[in-house]
């Protein structure tokens, strides 16, 4: 796969480039279903790719560069993070400067699922923002048109924690892009046609 192979050349401009014209940050390399501890996606071949003895600091610059920009794509950190913790054991912590700059980046990306509730007459709801644990770490108020990027900055703010650090799931568990509408992609049957349009 052209973006694996991109990543593992430590080539951040062609994984830019690949990005760019549509290329799945989470896409699985063929023939697929690897063993897990296998660099098998984009942001795994990062983690695999940090052990090399070879890499200079600007080698592994460049790696925390290409974590953060397949992140903003959407990767999924989480079997990145999963295969971290195999291969070097723990995550210590993001004060631990012994570990690599793109470890942290991975480590400290949330993942966030949005569920809407308790919808009002005017379309908007009420979302909950549910971690990859089940817990719920914030509910906010969407109006009915309301972008992604927009909620996502609300996030950020309510969970003070950096806006890029955000990974918003929609209902089918895929990344939301930022032109996406909130409540369309999250699951609750009920929504009426207005909050899907963003018609009051």
């Amino acid at each position: 796969m052209e973006l694996c192979a991109a990543v593992s050349e430590l080539n951040l401009q062609l994984v830019r480039t690949l990005l760019e014209a549509g290329h799945d940050a989470n896409a699985v390399r063929p023939p697929g279903g690897e063993d897990q501890c296998q660099p098998d996606r984009p942001l795994k071949m990062v983690v695999f790719r940090l052990s090399d003895a070879m890499l200079s600091e600007d080698d592994h610059k460049t790696l925390a560069d290409i974590a953060r920009l397949l992140l903003r794509h959407g990767a999924d950190p989480v079997p990145a993070q999963e295969l971290a913790e195999m291969r070097y054991g723990a995550y210590p912590g993001p004060g631990d400067t012994t570990v690599w700059e793109a470890w942290h980046v991975i480590a400290a990306t949330k993942v966030i699922s949005l569920h809407a509730s308790a919808l009002q007459e005017d379309g908007s709801a009420d979302v909950q923002c549910v971690n990859l644990a089940g817990e719920t770490l914030v509910t906010i108020s969407a109006p009915a048109a309301q972008s992604i990027a927009n909620f996502r900055k609300v996030l950020a703010d309510a969970m003070d924690v950096p806006v890029g650090l955000l990974v918003l799931l929609g209902s089918s568990s895929s990344p939301l892009a930022d032109d996406d509408l909130v409540l369309p992609s999250v699951p609750n049957s009920l929504l009426p046609e207005s909050a899907l349009t963003g018609t009051g």
